[in-house]
């Protein structure tokens, strides 16, 4: 194996993987849109953060399961669609997609017992209502029972460490596919409604964003490509970072990724 030891060579692989999502969803005429950080590079520095070394994307979910099938047909052999049904590493119920050419560390997943390539990923954006945003609350708790199986036992110590201990040994059984299922089931019930929230994102309630704010996508420049986002960046930027354009501290800048090879 190669060791790939510069952030340019982990962009440039997303890269890659991001364009063949573009093509693959403008063939198949699905919305799709450049959510968080990645957003917020295209925004702020006009492509990646020079601390990222992921790239997020949001799809409506009422097209992510036919992106899902248009992916496993579409995509480059080298290219692999990784869900929470596929690969043991999964967080969340979401797609990745995975350069298989690829193998990553990632930070907090020392002891995984599966390896998978530089991805990037893509989440479902479910529909709720103003006065249903109970339901969204509900499914955010949910998630972070979900969560519990995920608890860093190298991180705790003491009764924290137990506690992390335990739960991985009697949740992680049922947690894995039952709990995501009963976020969908919550969620699906408002699947047009005039909001949009991405509930594996890390904004919680701020993920709810009026549908209107994504409209039908506008590209963006990013590095020396292209990709849609939402048509009103500022909302939702705004949403999510409230002054977006202010650089967080040096302490809060870090990769994900620890150590990166082409196999």
């Amino acid at each position: 194996m190669t060791e790939i030891t510069t952030a340019e060579e982990i962009h440039a692989i997303l890269l890659d993987i991001a364009r063949e999502l573009q093509r693959v969803c403008r063939e198949g005429n699905v919305p799709c849109y450049m959510l968080g950080g990645t957003m917020l590079g295209a925004v702020r520095h006009g492509g990646f953060i020079p601390w990222d070394d992921d790239m997020d994307f949001g799809v409506p979910r009422e097209h992510f399961d036919r992106l899902r099938a248009l992916l496993e047909q579409r995509l480059p052999a080298h290219y692999r669609v990784v869900t929470l049904q596929t690969s043991s590493v999964m967080l969340s119920d979401i797609l990745k997609i995975e350069d298989t050419r690829t193998e990553m560390d990632e930070l907090f997943k020392e002891n995984a017992k599966e390896r998978i390539g530089v991805n990037i990923d893509i989440f479902p954006l479910d529909g709720v209502d103003e006065c249903h945003l109970g339901s969204y609350r509900k499914a955010l708790q949910l998630k972070g029972v979900h969560y519990y199986r995920f608890l860093s036992t190298k991180q705790r110590h003491g009764s924290r460490k137990l506690a992390a201990i335990l739960a991985k040994l009697l949740l992680a059984p049922l947690l894995r596919t039952t709990i995501p299922a009963m976020i969908r089931r919550t969620l699906e019930r408002h699947i047009g409604g005039e909001y949009l929230t991405n509930v594996y994102g890390a904004w919680g309630m701020r993920e709810a964003v009026p549908r209107s704010v994504f409209g039908s996508g506008k590209l963006y420049a990013f590095a020396d490509t292209e990709f849609y986002g939402p048509e009103d960046a500022h909302a939702y930027l705004s949403r999510l970072y409230g002054d977006y354009m202010q650089l967080p501290p040096e302490d809060k800048r870090h990769l994900h990724i620890t150590g990166c090879r082409r196999k």
